[in-house]
């Protein structure tokens, strides 16, 4: 893994306190931190790397599909989805998440899910 990969959580303060500790381990160093669709987008365009998104609605469905088309997989995406909002799965999928976990306040389902797509990256060319 890249130790200087750029990484993005985007999501409310208590997500982000959880999540963190994970992102900063897996990426060598501290995440942006953003709650905002179009900074999340602006952030990862540019680099790919990494992005955890809690899911907040269908704002963020053309902001995972357009960073999937532009980065392809430069960049992974991970998507944390509270219980009430599980009907909009299909969407997220569609839209080309790379890992998609329910979120039910607690960092391991999602640490696994960051573990997996990461490990489905491309290797970095030598």
């Amino acid at each position: 893994m890249n130790p200087s990969m750029d990484s993005v959580i985007a999501g409310s303060a208590d997500f982000v306190t959880a999540i963190s500790p994970t992102v900063k381990s897996h990426a060598g160093a501290p995440p942006r931190v953003t709650a905002d669709p179009r900074q999340a987008f602006t952030f990862c365009a540019d680099t790919g790397g990494l992005l955890v998104v809690q899911y907040g609605g269908p704002e963020w469905l053309p902001v995972v599909r357009d960073l999937r088309s532009l980065c392809g997989s430069a960049l992974s995406v991970v998507v944390a989805v509270e219980p009430a909002r599980l009907g909009e799965i299909a969407g997220l999928q569609r839209a080309g998440a790379d890992e998609i976990v329910p979120w039910d306040g607690r960092a391991e389902s999602v640490a696994w899910a960051i573990e997996r797509a990461l490990a489905a990256r491309p290797a970095a060319p030598p």
